[in-house]
C-alpha cells in the first residue's frame, strides 16, 4: 500500500493579474512501510531548529522577510527566547496601533499567527532548515513526486473537456499515480495506493466526486484507475508531516517554473518519477517553447 499525500502552490483562479501564473498540485507517494521512518526525519529537523513536532511547516511563510524582524537591532546575536519576546513586542505594538481599523487589525494578527512559530529563527536559518528538509527528501529512494503545473496563460478549459485548472491538475496526479503503481504491480502482488490531501471545504466534494467517477469511469488519461482505491482522505496540514511536504514540493516546483528558483527544486527533483531515466510524473502544461528541466526531461 502506498499513500499519496497531496497538496498545491498558487491559485486555481484564472484571468487574475494579481495570481500568481502557474498552479501546481504535487503529491508524494511512499509505502506504508517507508512512513514512520520518513516523519521521523523530519520531526528530527524541526526539534533541531526549536520547531516543535506539531508547527506546520508552511514554505511560502517560512521564506518571507518578516518586518518585525527587521526592526529589532542586532537580531541576529539574540538568543530564540529573546529573539521571539522582541518580535512579539513589536506585534502587540502594531495591533494597538491598528485599534481604529479592524479589518487590517484582523489581517495582520492573521498573517502574524502563520509566522509566529518560525520568528526565532532568521530568514537565514529559515531557508537552511527547509534545504536541509529538501536534501532529506531527496534521499527517499522509497518514494515519488508527481506533480501538474498548468500555466493559467495557456490553459483551455474548453480544450480539457470543460474542467478547471484544479480539476484537470487533480486528474494528472491520480493518473500518473496509478500508472506508476501499475508498473510497480507484479504478478504476485498488486500494489494499491490512496489518496491523502490537504483539506480544503471548497474543493473537498469535487474533489471525492471526481474520484468516484474516476473508479467508475476512468480519468481523461486513463480508461481504468485500478490501482488507486477509495476516495480522497482529507487531513489538517497542521497535523500531517507528509502534507506539509507536498505543499513543499508544490512551492519548490511553482518558485522554479515561475522565478529559476532551484535551491529547493534541485532536490525535491531527484525524487519525481521516472521511467527508464525518462521524467513520466511531473507536467509542465504551458507553451510549446518551454526550456524548462520539466519540458527538456
Amino acid at each position: 500500500m502506498h499513500i499519496c499525500y497531496v497538496d498545491e502552490s498558487g491559485t486555481s483562479v484564472q484571468n487574475n493579474s494579481q495570481n500568481t501564473s502557474h498552479f501546481v498540485l504535487a503529491g508524494i507517494a511512499l509505502p506504508i512501510t517507508n512512513w514512520r521512518e520518513a516523519d521521523r526525519v523530519i520531526s528530527n529537523i524541526k526539534q533541531e531548529y526549536g520547531l516543535e513536532d506539531t508547527t506546520e511547516i508552511h514554505t511560502a511563510w517560512i521564506l518571507r522577510s518578516y518586518i518585525e524582524q527587521r526592526r529589532i537591532p542586532g537580531f541576529e546575536n539574540l538568543d530564540p527566547e529573546q529573539r521571539k519576546m522582541e518580535t512579539r513586542s513589536i506585534r502587540n505594538r502594531k495591533i494597538s496601533e491598528l485599534s481604529r481599523d479592524q479589518e487590517r487589525r484582523k489581517k495582520y494578527k492573521r498573517d502574524f499567527a502563520k509566522i509566529e512559530p518560525y520568528t526565532h529563527l532568521t530568514l537565514q536559518e529559515r531557508k537552511d532548515f527547509l534545504e536541509k528538509i529538501s536534501v532529506a527528501i531527496s534521499k527517499w529512494d522509497f518514494a515519488r513526486l508527481f506533480a501538474d503545473c498548468i500555466d493559467k496563460n495557456h490553459f483551455e478549459p474548453v480544450r480539457a473537456g470543460g474542467r478547471s485548472v484544479g480539476e484537470e491538475a487533480f486528474d494528472q496526479i491520480i493518473s500518473r499515480f496509478n500508472t506508476y503503481l501499475r508498473n510497480k504491480s507484479s504478478s504476485t502482488q498488486e500494489e494499491q495506493g490512496i489518496i491523502v490531501h490537504d483539506n480544503s471545504p471548497e474543493i473537498a466534494a469535487e474533489r471525492m466526486q471526481m474520484m468516484r467517477v474516476f473508479i467508475d469511469e476512468g480519468t481523461r488519461h486513463l480508461d481504468t484507475i485500478d490501482h488507486v482505491i477509495e476516495t480522497p482522505l482529507f487531513v489538517d496540514s497542521k497535523l500531517t508531516s507528509m502534507v506539509q511536504i507536498a505543499d513543499l514540493c508544490a512551492y519548490a516546483l511553482r518558485r522554479y517554473i515561475e522565478n529559476g528558483e532551484r535551491f529547493l527544486f534541485d532536490k525535491i527533483f531527484q525524487i519525481a518519477d521516472r521511467k527508464q531515466k525518462k521524467l513520466v510524473g511531473i507536467r509542465h502544461f504551458t507553451a510549446s517553447t518551454c526550456s524548462c528541466l520539466l519540458c527538456s526531461d
